[in-house]
């Protein structure tokens, strides 16, 4: 009895959805929390925070959008640089993302421009996962779609799909 209940989770679990070959959906991460009353002020600990602290208390103020009780904020860095921050609206905790900035626009993407990954950040308020859809500001990263589970404070990088040109 204990091994068909087994097998059945195994089966359902998201790493197993991953060997097939599919990509995280939102659902495959829900988050049921949500969050009502007055968001905590953000706690501006780091330098970057402080450099930053209008778009970051501007946009804590505004209602959880990722996760249940988080709000991402999102601001640019210069053309076609993006950069953001998780605030928890709970406690006021401000969380960096996995890499310091990203790009949405595929520079080498030829026309037309539809079959480009350009996604930027894509979210839900019901789920932990975050696509960033671009090239992030790390080593040896190439343009495509990158899915992470946000779980303890933290984002996991779960799967990287890297886009492959037409004319390659």
């Amino acid at each position: 009895m204990k091994l068909p209940v087994l097998l059945m989770l195994l089966l359902l679990s998201p790493a197993f959805c991953q060997t097939t070959g599919a990509p995280p959906k939102f659902e495959d991460l829900p988050e049921t929390t949500k969050f009502v009353g007055r968001p905590a002020a953000p706690k501006l600990r780091t330098p970057s925070h402080k450099k930053f602290q209008f778009m970051i208390r501007r946009g804590a103020r505004l209602p959880a959008n990722f996760a249940g009780h988080y709000r991402i904020i999102e601001w640019g860095c210069g053309s076609p640089c993006s950069t953001f921050v998780v605030v928890d609206q709970r406690t006021g905790e401000v969380y960096d993302l996995p890499f310091e900035s990203f790009s949405a626009l595929d520079l080498g993407c030829p026309e037309p421009y539809d079959k480009c990954w350009g996604d930027g950040l894509i979210y839900k308020p019901n789920s932990r996962l975050l696509i960033v859809g671009g090239l992030p500001d790390i080593p040896n990263a190439e343009f495509g779609r990158y899915y992470y589970e946000w779980k303890n404070h933290r984002f996991k990088l779960l799967r990287a799909d890297i886009k492959k040109h037409e004319d390659e």
